[in-house]
């Protein structure tokens, strides 16, 4: 309805001013690497209106473009792939961070990895929940991971519910998890406690130089 609207704008716009003012609440924090938020379809249509904003909001709260993370859908890129091209280049340059949310409940095109410059994709949950008992969900997800490794990826395995879930995807080298096993959604008073204060979900036997700190690092 919002992006119908064109209320999309202004929700988009209130999301990331908020993003913003609390990463520069948490960036004293050595675990925090910073707050991801969802890009529209309209959003994306209008590159020049998205990085004014990047530049507007991160400058008001004095924190760096590399605290906010945006995540961009498969179906997304098809609808509007040439416009998300353009903006993708021009955030980059912002060192904004970019990511392919969901990847692998689509079409899944190699073709997107390719061409658009990302920072991270990330595992669909349809891919991860069964990982521990499925092969070929294993197996897929395996796939994956060494795919974006190649192309200079972080992987982000999604919808980790259980410790086996996330034991298994640290096994196949996944670099961040997230999902209720690590925690549910919590008010920003919440996070700051858990940034205070973070638990050891799971050993950290060895770091990729190329991933970021992050407050659920499989490892």
């Amino acid at each position: 309805m919002a992006e119908d609207s064109g209320l999309i704008h202004a929700l988009g716009a209130r999301v990331l001013r908020q993003a913003a003012h609390e990463s520069a609440a948490w960036r004293e924090f050595p675990d925090f690497a910073g707050v991801a938020v969802n890009v529209s379809t309209r959003q994306l249509a209008q590159p020049d209106e998205l990085t004014a904003l990047v530049r507007q909001v991160t400058a008001a709260e004095g924190i760096g473009a590399g605290f906010i993370s945006l995540e961009i859908t498969e179906s997304l890129l098809m609808e509007a792939l040439g416009a998300a091209q353009h903006a993708l280049d021009v955030l980059m340059e912002l060192c904004v961070q970019l990511s392919l949310d969901d990847f692998g409940a689509g079409y899944s095109s190699l073709s997107y990895l390719r061409a658009l410059r990302l920072d991270r994709v990330r595992i669909d949950r349809s891919l991860t929940m069964n990982i521990v008992d499925a092969p070929r969900d294993a197996a897929v997800a395996d796939a994956i991971i060494h795919m974006g490794h190649a192309l200079d990826l972080e992987v982000v395995g999604e919808g980790i519910e259980t410790r086996g879930q996330a034991t298994r995807l640290q096994a196949l080298g996944c670099d961040v998890g997230q999902g209720f096993f690590f925690a549910r959604p919590m008010s920003a008073e919440a996070f700051t406690a858990l940034l205070r204060d973070p638990p050891d979900w799971l050993p950290r036997p060895v770091v990729r130089a190329r991933a970021r700190a992050r407050a659920a690092k499989l490892g």
